[in-house]
């Protein structure tokens, strides 16, 4: 149905025909406004936030992302018993957080950030063996597959984070990080950056699998010609 592919199973409950039935009663609903239940909250309007299967996800800025707010509303089915919106925080210390999204049917939070310094020793000399400490690592980002209810790596990715194509050297071609997005679909994770030549880089890994297969490609601006 409108070429959507289902992220479940098809040996999964609920079966593909009762997902066909509530697709379809979903969609002529939103078409009719047509609500089942509708209550209020209080909400902090943020654009760079998330909404995805009843959790709304409010970052808190401070110069980068230091903390995410999440809401997990109450169902829609007034028979559930369930009419109290549950929050939880989770803090990112010691990670410069600069984009983030969620899966709640997986439980994953995906978080993109810089990836820390790297400090490198030299002997410069056998007499005083002086060192010195170089403040440059070799990736730019680096993608960290965390659980959205305790922001624990997550139990079913076999590494905790993956580093990304972007090195230090072409860190002046992007065009800023907050144009970065970032795709979930399944096992699928996609990273998009745009770069300063109108094209930008993406790239695309399965995260349930070690080694990580990754396909990296540079999207490249088609020249636009004028209509004679």
């Amino acid at each position: 149905m409108h070429r959507m592919v289902s992220v479940l199973p098809f040996s999964q409950n609920p079966s593909l025909p009762v997902r066909l039935n509530i697709l379809r009663e979903r969609e002529y609903a939103w078409k009719r406004l047509e609500w089942k239940y509708s209550y209020s909250s209080d909400l902090c309007p943020n654009p760079l936030g998330e909404f995805a299967g009843g959790i709304n996800a409010i970052p808190i800025y401070r110069g980068f992302i230091r903390s995410i707010k999440f809401l997990k509303f109450h169902s829609a089915d007034p028979t559930s018993g369930k009419d109290t919106t549950i929050s939880w925080n989770h803090t990112m210390d010691g990670l410069s957080v600069v984009r983030f999204t969620m899966d709640p049917s997986q439980d994953l939070l995906i978080l993109v950030a810089f990836a820390p310094p790297l400090c490198v020793r030299q002997i410069r000399s056998v007499v005083y063996r002086k060192s010195t400490c170089t403040l440059r690592s070799d990736y730019v980002f680096e993608v960290h597959l965390r659980s959205l209810s305790t922001n624990e790596p997550h139990p079913k990715a076999p590494i905790q984070k993956i580093l990304t194509i972007l090195r230090r050297k072409e860190m002046n071609t992007l065009y800023h990080h907050q144009t970065m997005r970032i795709q979930i679909l399944g096992h699928m994770l996609a990273l998009f950056c745009k770069t300063l030549d109108r094209g930008g880089r993406i790239e695309i890994w399965n995260w349930h699998e070690f080694p990580c297969y990754t396909v990296r490609s540079s999207l490249l601006p088609s020249p636009l010609k004028s209509p004679q």
